[in-house]
């Protein structure tokens, strides 16, 4: 069951919220087991002018009630800021900032990412392309290699 609100807020600006209840069975005979998620989401978008701003957070508790074990809770956040620049071709450049803990039962999950991008739209074309450049913060403990550059394009038909 979920259930969501929006406030429209003036200058193409929004605030959002949404909960949800999500009880589940999960696995097969004879290790089946029946889980509970409690979850809430808020986002935001303020613009001014040619400035964006955005943010969302979302927290959830998963309990497990047929094994009893403990509860699970998990976030995650981002904070972000475009600034649009008026050229032939508009140009939307920014940098975001988020953070993901999955599971507060695993103590080196946590990852934090900064993603530096730009969005070019070619209106003669009905395109844009956007590049991003995403740099991850892992925790200690996970010596992993997961930065990354994308680009894509987009064509509407």
């Amino acid at each position: 069951v979920s259930a969501a609100g929006l406030v429209r807020l003036p200058g193409d600006g929004f605030v959002v919220a949404a909960v949800r209840w999500n009880p589940r069975t999960v696995g097969d005979l004879p290790f089946r087991q029946d889980e509970t998620d409690y979850q809430g989401t808020l986002g935001a978008r303020f613009a001014a002018g040619p400035v964006l701003l955005g943010g969302g957070l979302i927290v959830q508790r998963t309990i497990f009630e047929a094994t009893g074990g403990p509860a699970q809770d998990a976030y995650g956040a981002h904070a972000q800021l475009f600034v649009r620049i008026p050229a032939t071709y508009p140009l939307a450049v920014g940098y975001r900032f988020a953070i993901l803990d999955p599971s507060s039962l695993i103590t080196t999950d946590r990852v934090m990412e900064h993603t530096a991008g730009a969005v070019m739209s070619v209106p003669s074309y009905r395109m844009r392309v956007q590049l991003q450049l995403v740099h991850v913060v892992e925790q200690a403990a996970r010596d992993l290699s997961n930065d990354r550059i994308q680009l894509a394009g987009e064509v509407s038909l």
